[in-house]
């Protein structure tokens, strides 16, 4: 199995989607009454930007950030090397000065503080072994700078995060397709030295808490289970994950209030939430009692082609995306608040686009169209709006 997964970011408290199309796209619910939460859809302005897929992005506070990616096929390709930013404010978007990298596709990003780290990713000479280098941009000084290439060989399709200040590369492959998932990068912006570690199986989710990383990880033998490790790679905790019988399709992991929120999805598909517990930081052996929802879908496709994200948003809402699907739930008792999956019928899959959470919305630019006619990528934004509905009057 390959893990492909598209750009994603956030800041805080964490939210996801994709869409495109349509102004507005209607919510769907479960039969609760009345709904707790709604969604609205808006289009972005035009970006300076072709349209590509495979394209990196962070969110910076203020601006979505976006570089990089690709558009065509295998007999005419084109990678882009250019970026630009877009500011929610005043619906405007700016170019990014010219980065010392090449252009590239599925390139790493994340979201310093002051910083967009740009790594890795895959191009016209390397799209089969990907690229070890990569730069930093400021948008302060509006001013790009080289860092430290890595060790070892390129990966292409894994995933990035920030974790105790400090950028971890994880899943993906290597050169001919050799999995990369079993070594695990990590970058320190303020030596600009990267170090390695391994990890025992091959990972598909991973989600920080502190100066650790929680891990969820298949082992040679098709066992997934659940690591907590340092940024050196020790091993603070493991414990089985509560899969039983069933074929796991996709892997999502978040934490935040000393807990530790895993989402899995079968073939069926169905999603079961377990939670976990931190003590003194350091995760508990054992899970609560499942909670199930037929509708929802996780993220992090085992498979190839979706970005996801799982995210606590309160203690009784987590939210969980497999683009072109939003769901968000209680991961208590399983009820679905949110369920969004109309965004492929408005010709926008979200599947390989830039997606990053502001705190009050989700941005989201480029990626593929889904349409069976017309071109197979989009320079088209969208954001989406999530709010709660006030409560009921009592009258």
């Amino acid at each position: 199995m390959r893990l492909t997964v598209g750009r994603f970011a956030m800041a805080g408290a964490s939210l996801i989607a994709v869409a495109a199309g349509a102004a507005v796209l209607a919510t769907k619910v479960t039969k609760s009454a009345p709904p707790p939460w709604t969604a609205a859809v808006e289009k972005l302005p035009a970006a300076p930007l072709a349209a590509r897929r495979d394209v990196s992005g962070v969110w910076t506070g203020s601006e979505l950030l976006v570089w990089g990616g690709f558009a065509g096929n295998q007999a005419h390709e084109k990678f882009f090397a250019d970026g630009a930013a877009y500011r929610p404010g005043t619906r405007s978007w700016r170019k990014l000065p010219a980065a010392p990298l090449g252009a590239r596709s599925e390139a790493q990003a994340v979201w310093t503080g002051t910083e967009m780290i740009v790594w890795g990713g895959s191009d016209a000479r390397h799209s089969q072994f990907g690229v070890v280098d990569g730069a930093a941009y400021n948008p302060r000084t509006d001013k790009w700078r080289r860092i430290a290439a890595a060790p070892g060989r390129g990966r292409t399709g894994g995933q990035a995060l920030m974790a105790g200040g400090k950028m971890v590369v994880f899943g993906g492959n290597g050169v001919l397709g050799a999995d990369m998932s079993k070594t695990t990068l990590v970058y320190d912006p303020r030596a600009d030295a990267w170090t390695t570690f391994p990890t025992p199986g091959r990972v598909f989710a991973a989600a920080p808490s502190g100066d650790t990383l929680v891990l969820a990880e298949y082992a040679d033998d098709g066992r997934l289970a659940v690591t907590q490790v340092g940024l050196d790679g020790s091993e603070l905790a493991r414990t089985p994950a509560p899969v039983g019988d069933k074929a796991v399709e996709r892997v999502g992991l978040a934490a935040a209030g000393g807990k530790v929120y895993l989402a899995l999805t079968d073939q069926a598909p169905e999603t079961w939430v377990a939670v976990g517990t931190l003590s003194d930081g350091v995760l508990l052996p054992g899970w609560a009692p499942v909670t199930t929802s037929h509708a929802a879908p996780a993220p992090n496709e085992i498979s190839t082609g979706y970005t996801g994200l799982t995210a606590l948003l309160s203690p009784d809402l987590l939210l969980l995306a497999g683009l072109p699907d939003v769901t968000m739930l209680d991961p208590r008792s399983g009820r679905v608040q949110l369920s969004e999956s109309t965004y492929q019928e408005a010709g926008f899959c979200g599947v390989s686009g830039a997606v990053v959470w502001t705190g009050a919305q989700l941005l989201s630019w480029g990626g593929q169209t889904c349409r069976p006619e017309g071109p197979p990528v989009t320079a088209d934004g969208l954001s989406l709006t999530v709010a709660a509905l006030p409560a009921p009057s009592r009258g």
